[in-house]
């Protein structure tokens, strides 16, 4: 704005009397009349100082008003942060853009660059776990075809944490904080999804363990023959562990390897126990009387 202020006022441009009387004091003009009596006894030399100095006054007194209002006008735009200038005299007036629009045009620049960036990082970072689940697929196969081809290892447990490993490939994005993101990852939920497949796998092949004896009733010094086996999920024997025979009250009734129940002298309730190694025990109860 100064520099156009500068190009409107040329000041050592050479005023016009008339145009810089309308600007002058009364009072001092009256003093430069060249009617005046008191200016007759004067030669023309010194009257034309005098004019010269009176026109020097007007053309400082113009110059500081010119300065005047150039700095009220910048002061204004100052204040209000818009307003209207004129490049060159004669030429239209130049409205200056509002600073507000300037700073919202660039607020706007910069929250599309930030979401620009954003929308870069994610998709680097989709490209990344895509790659990553690429490689977990194929060291899944490998781990597979390892264990069919060398039926290793034998622990069903260890062959569930292998097929689960190539899980530690991915890159899951996080869902949430503290245990929730821990518990939500899709590693962890693979790795215990394979773990407990496995410990139910183990258990169905296992199978149960059944006993039963001909009646509920023993007289005293009576024998019977309690019969036992493992059996698997589907109701098939199975040839696995050894059974073991016990009664919870050897006073009423006494057992032997080969399950040959005695009765005692006492009478009453006893139960004859089944045991097997990696299987829940069965009891089976008989009345002496």
């Amino acid at each position: 704005m100064s520099s156009m202020w500068t190009e409107d006022l040329d000041l050592d441009a050479e005023y016009d009397d008339d145009v810089l009387d309308d600007d002058w004091d009364g009072g001092e003009a009256e003093d430069l009349d060249p009617d005046d009596d008191y200016l007759d006894g004067e030669d023309a030399e010194s009257r034309a100082a005098r004019r010269r100095r009176a026109r020097a006054r007007r053309i400082a007194t113009a110059r500081r008003r010119q300065a005047l209002v150039r700095s009220r006008a910048q002061a204004r735009a100052r204040t209000q942060g818009r307003g209207v200038v004129r490049s060159r005299p004669g030429l239209p007036p130049v409205r200056r853009p509002a600073p507000s629009a300037a700073a919202a045009i660039r607020s706007v620049d910069l929250e599309a660059k930030v979401a620009d960036d954003g929308l870069r990082r994610e998709l680097a970072a989709q490209r990344s776990r895509m790659n990553r689940s690429d490689y977990a697929a194929v060291a899944g196969l490998a781990v597979n075809q390892f264990m069919d081809s060398f039926d290793e290892p034998q622990n069903a447990y260890l062959r569930a944490l292998l097929r689960a490993a190539p899980l530690m490939l991915l890159s899951p994005q996080r869902r949430g904080d503290g245990f929730g993101a821990f518990a939500t990852d899709p590693r962890v939920i693979g790795g215990a999804a394979a773990l407990g497949i496995a410990f139910l796998g183990e258990q169905r092949d296992k199978g149960r363990l059944e006993a039963e004896v001909p009646g509920t009733e023993l007289a005293k010094g009576g024998t019977t023959q309690v019969l036992g086996q493992v059996v698997s999920a589907k109701g098939t024997p199975v040839a696995g562990p050894t059974i073991t025979w016990d009664t919870s009250d050897k006073s009423k009734a006494t057992v032997d390897a080969q399950g040959v129940v005695t009765a005692g002298n006492q009478s009453g309730w006893v139960f004859v126990i089944a045991r097997a190694e990696g299987l829940p025990e069965k009891r089976v109860p008989i009345y002496v009387k």
